[in-house]
């Protein structure tokens, strides 16, 4: 059991590993031009998402049978969004300049965080960005969404809080 420390079953992703998302019984994981899908209660592969060559997956967040993914090459950051069950894509979100770093799904939200010091809230059915960008001073490489609280940390060395009600900054 996962409780004593021992390993259930090990994945043989077959490539790099960069970011991991897991919701019921799939775990996605992301390598460098595409995300494999794996069966949580037997380890089996069960389906690949891909795109673009040259286009690397640095964050994968998994909700409601939703994949939201962060994918950047030199000239392209996106954010790609899926239908885990049909293997779809459902939008393809588009609004950092430089790399995105990490993404988050809450239930009314999506986020992407980037390394041009921004967060970006999605709409959740991926169409639209919410509300603009939220500005940091630098690099943002982790973003959270929790409630109606997204949660955000900066090369600054500061994690930030803000509000999906006013989306202001609330704390820092």
């Amino acid at each position: 059991s996962v409780s004593d420390g021992t390993t259930r079953f090990t994945i043989d992703a077959g490539k790099p590993v960069h970011s991991i998302a897991s919701e019921g019984d799939v775990v996605a994981v992301g390598h460098d031009h595409s995300v494999t899908l794996f069966s949580l209660g037997s380890g089996a592969r069960t389906g690949e998402l891909s795109w673009a060559e040259g286009e690397h997956v640095r964050g994968l967040a998994m909700r409601n049978g939703r994949l939201l993914c962060a994918s950047w090459t030199g000239d392209r950051n996106r954010v790609r969004l899926f239908d885990v069950r049909s293997r779809a894509s459902v939008a393809v979100l588009d609004g950092h300049t430089d790399a995105i770093l990490d993404v988050a799904l809450g239930e009314a939200v999506g986020a992407s965080a980037s390394a041009d010091g921004t967060v970006i809230l999605w709409s959740p059915d991926g169409t639209t960005a919410m509300r603009g960008k939220l500005d940091h001073p630098d690099e943002v490489h982790t973003v959270c969404v929790a409630g109606d609280v997204v949660a955000t940390g900066c090369d600054d060395g500061k994690v930030r809080l803000w509000s999906l009600v006013t989306f202001a900054r609330m704390l820092t």
